[in-house]
């Protein structure tokens, strides 16, 4: 108690000469000499990050008043609001042995107001995963977006209205009527912003703190988040384009922002941005410091030691003495359960390590982790061992704040705190043994007030028709730490246009409402590999170029806390579109909860785990198609789990024997047609190959097939000679219409305008002679060849805008309806003899055949005109028309002048006025098959 009088007396004295000091200053200029100073600070902290653009304006920060002449630094606590965790009272008993007496000014009974929570707080808040067991009371975490406002919610009707609108930028909450400047979020304190994102950052970006009428800072909006422009270190800051190379400006910061009273964000005009600003608020008696661009000593060092610990993850940020290991390697057996660790408490598991070695595809989905508190029956963890850790398709390496896959071992930093015990179990549900190796990391000793149970669970599916796909649903009391997305994009296209949606405590309206998945990944403009401390994409591959993909982010400073239920989602735009089929969705969610709480997640079963296998277009699987009861002696239907490929249903048929032993297929199609067969190899093994049959012939180039099921024979052949047996093992047969694409067109070009411009030839007769006035000046026909079917526009018209006017002729031998097929990637319109027959209204993704109508082709010659515009990129198109009996012939232009019919056309040949074009037809396929020339077409004109 001595020591405590003493220390309090000392503690007064010096605020009576700190008061004193500041009397003294304000009588030598006031607070303007003050802010002065903290300018010129402030400048010359700028000119040492080489923040030229940065303008920051610094309002003074208010001179804190106590409640008695002595302030003590309380020390730091998980909840936001400081509680002192004692009053400072005399004891009756206590008899003075010193001199010492104190001043008539202290009060013995008196309650101390703890100091403000600074900037040194609020760093540590950026790495700090203790305090995230602990469970915050009357804080929130929210955002502000710049989502479409058209979807809305009506109370009355219980109704979501444009719940799918999804024009996402540059909506504010308003544009102030005096300075123009747009308001991105308006927020009362005491709070901190933890998180700035924008897909467009433009303009300069201003904060107005506890109510000032003048804005507190403001910066460039692009070089907030540029690092080697911004006042914030990283990876504090991240853009894409400036650590990562290329054009994509993909933004965030992770630099708090606190503020004591208010916080207003705006634009300084509506700039049409994306952005995102992520917050939490606190107890209105929370004390806060204010954001100041200057930083003390203290603040410096807080600042080197978060940002070092960010930029080396795979380290624990935050280690402590006394950890108790538990460490192994065992073999896993398939079918069996494994108990990595039972551990008495009450102790934290504040470090996971794990690592499984299986040749087995997919193992690391079929082994699943569960982790049991104080002996509870259901898991409180429970997924895909691979999922858990963040990547379960081939697990790629990255490494974040809380969690990693290393080449050694994955790590978990989550903190999992526990009263009585903990069970860790791995189950091998897979078909084979595995190999697991693990090292669990755990601190003994009594947990604080409030502790709760760490989640961790998976869920999937496979044809996700919601179009909020839930990530996470519970109730109780807890808080969001983030998620691992898991798309396998069956449905094609960019995956990632839906929003994240959070509701906190039965909100109907979510409180955090994103702009695009990838926007909440922290990526814009589509997603694509990095890995940051809190948020990124694991997957090597962008997502053109990856069916799946594994992104992850997690919460730590903007956990979202909630008391009674919380509820996550995102958008799966898939679900409402025409494709043949939808996205497969998988996603890890975790959390903290307290006890009583639940969730909305089940166990399932290791079938339901496996991801879908390749999306081979028009393909037969060779299992469904085979013919069983005529299979010969060494042929069986097998699991891909050891194949060197994946099959598309994960079983293939592997036929093994000597050269001619052969398999029959039924092969289905819908229509009489021309049509070309490949097989699909997973495994071969002493040069085997497959040579497909029709009734005893080899099939060639095509084979014509009927509708329904059509037998074909696949036979085991070799090249060269072989003393062992052939092997080769079949996943399924490739069946595509033979596309007979029209390669020989005539073409006009280049015109100016688009699709609907009509200052070409549009659909009339193509005279060879003819001439128009172009683009560029006059125009005439001209021949090409489309050596693929394919006529690409570029290196006809030039880049950019330009209209294109292309022409052919097809023969027929009579009167009939046809199905003509088409594909182009821009708009498009189609003319059969003048008559129109096809239009394409808008741009698209460029896939042969996608497009099929009927024509009308009248007996002989028939003009074919199609007319594409390119605005932008390059464009193309293919046409063909379905012959099945090869009886029409084509050319780039019909003989003549005339467009009707010729009846009786004259022969080349003297004498003769007419022609048989049977004959013809008889004449060619000779021709072709005996010399292996091709004719250009029938004698008739």
């Amino acid at each position: 108690m001595r020591v405590r009088m003493v220390c309090l007396a000392v503690g007064f004295l010096a605020g009576s000469l700190l008061n004193h000091q500041a009397a003294l200053a304000q009588e030598s200029g006031g607070p303007a000499a003050a802010t002065a100073e903290a300018v010129a600070r402030a400048e010359a902290v700028g000119a040492a990050t080489g923040a030229a653009e940065i303008k920051p304006i610094l309002t003074p920060t208010p001179t804190e008043t106590s409640t008695s002449t002595f302030t003590p630094t309380p020390t730091f606590t998980v909840t936001d609001t400081f509680t002192p965790t004692e009053t400072f009272t005399s004891t009756p008993s206590f008899t003075p042995t010193s001199t010492f007496t104190p001043t008539p000014t202290f009060s013995p009974t008196a309650t101390f107001t703890p100091t403000p929570l600074g900037a040194v707080h609020f760093l540590d808040r950026l790495i700090d995963l203790d305090r995230l067991a602990l469970l915050d009371e009357g804080v929130s975490c929210k955002q502000f977006s710049s989502y479409d406002r058209k979807s809305r919610y009506d109370a009355e009707k219980n109704e979501y209205t444009d719940w799918d609108a999804n024009g996402d930028a540059g909506k504010y909450l308003r544009v102030e009527p005096e300075s123009g400047e747009a308001v991105m979020a308006e927020i009362e304190g005491p709070g901190c912003i933890w998180r700035i994102w924008s897909a467009n950052p433009q303009g300069k970006v201003r904060f107005y703190f506890d109510g000032a009428q003048t804005p507190s800072c403001e910066f460039e909006f692009n070089d907030l988040f540029d690092a080697n422009k911004s006042p914030f270190p990283r990876p504090l800051v991240w853009q894409r384009r400036v650590d990562l190379g290329g054009d994509n400006p993909a933004s965030n910061c992770y630099m708090p922002i606190p503020f004591a009273k208010s916080c207003k964000v705006t634009a300084d005009k509506a700039h049409n941005q994306y952005y995102h600003i992520g917050y939490s608020t606190f107890p209105p008696e929370t004390r806060v410091t204010t954001f100041h661009l200057e930083r003390s000593q203290d603040e410096e060092g807080a600042l080197a030691r978060v940002t070092n610990a960010l930029l080396t993850p795979g380290a624990d940020p935050q280690p402590v003495e006394g950890l108790q290991f538990i460490e192994k390697a065992e073999n896993l057996p398939a079918g069996e359960s494994l108990t990595l660790a039972e551990i008495q408490g009450p102790a934290t598991i504040r470090q996971l390590f794990a690592k499984l070695a299986s040749p087995e595809r997919y193992a690391r989905r079929k082994v699943l982790l569960q982790i049991f508190w104080d002996g509870a029956e259901k898991p409180s963890v429970e997924a895909p061992i691979g999922d858990f850790f963040g990547d379960a398709w081939d697990e790629a390496q990255y490494a974040s704040l809380a969690m990693g896959i290393g080449p050694d071992l994955n790590y978990c930093f989550w903190r999992m705190p526990f009263q009585k015990s903990a069970r860790i179990v791995a189950t091998n549900q897979g078909e084979h043994a595995a190999e697991l190796k693990w090292k669990i990391g755990y601190l003994s000793g009594p947990l604080p007030e409030g502790s709760a149970y760490f989640h961790a669970k998976w869920r999937r599916d496979q044809a996700s028709r919601d179009f909020d796909y839930p990530v996470l649903e519970c109730t109780g009391k807890g808080r969001y730490l983030g998620m691992v997305l898991f798309p396998d994009n069956l449905a094609g296209g960019w995956w990632g246009e839906g929003d994240e949606k959070v509701y906190v405590d039965g909100e109907k309206f979510p409180s955090t409402f994103g702009t695009g998945s990838e926007d909440y990944f922290g990526d814009a403009w589509g997603i694509r590999a990095f890995a940051n401390p809190y948020h990124g994409c694991v997957t090597g591959a962008d997502w053109s170029a990856a069916r799946r993909q594994s992104v992850y982010r997690w919460h730590v400073t903007d956990n979202i806390p909630f008391t009674q239920s919380f509820r996550i989602t995102m958008e799966n735009y898939s679900a409402k579109s025409d494709a043949a089929r939808k996205n497969d969705y998988s996603s890890m969610a975790y959390w903290y909860q307290a006890p009583g709480g639940a969730d909305c997640f089940e166990t399932t079963e290791v079938a339901a785990r496996i991801p879908q296998g390749p999306i081979v277009p028009d393909a037969v699987d060779a299992e469904a198609v085979l013919a069983r009861e005529e299979l010969p002696a060494g042929v069986e239907i097998v699991s891909d789990s050891l194949l060197p490929k994946e099959a598309m249903n994960h079983t293939a048929v592997r036929i093994e024997g000597a050269p001619g032993t052969t398999i029959t297929l039924k092969v289905p199609v819908q229509e009489y047609d021309k049509y070309t067969l490949a097989p699909i190899v997973l495994d071969s093994r002493n040069n085997a190959r497959l040579v497909f049959h029709q009734a005893g012939k080899a099939i060639g180039e095509w084979v014509r097939l009927s509708p329904g099921e059509n037998r074909i024979q696949a036979t085991l052949e070799s090249d060269g000679k072989v003393n062992a047996p052939l092997v080769l093992v079949l996943d399924g047969v490739v069946v595509q219409s033979y596309r007979n694409l029209v390669t020989d067109w005539i073409v006009a070009a280049p015109f100016a305008g688009g699709i609907e411009d009509q200052q070409g030839p549009e659909g009339a007769e193509a005279l060879l002679g003819a001439t128009f006035e172009g683009r560029d000046g006059p125009v005439t026909w001209r021949r090409i060849k489309a050596e693929d079917g394919v006529v690409r526009m570029e290196s006809l018209c030039g880049p950019g805008e330009g209209v294109l006017y292309s022409s052919c002729a097809v023969f027929s031998p009579d009167d009939r309806s046809a199905v003509a097929l088409f594909a182009s990637n821009v708009p498009a319109k189609v003319w059969i003899n003048g008559e129109p027959v096809h239009h394409v209204e808008k741009p698209r993704g460029m896939k042969l055949d996608s497009d099929r109508f009927e024509v009308r082709l009248r007996r002989g010659w028939n003009q074919v005109m199609v007319k594409v515009a390119q605005a932008k990129g390059a464009g193309s198109f293919a046409f063909r028309i379905k012959d099945p009996d090869e009886e029409l012939f084509f050319r780039a232009h019909r003989p003549g002048a005339r467009a009707e019919m010729v009846e009786a056309p004259a022969s080349n040949g003297p004498g003769a006025s007419s022609c048989d074009c049977n004959l013809v037809e008889v004449i060619q396929s000779t021709v072709e098959t005996v010399l292996g020339c091709l004719c250009p077409g029938p004698c008739c004109p």
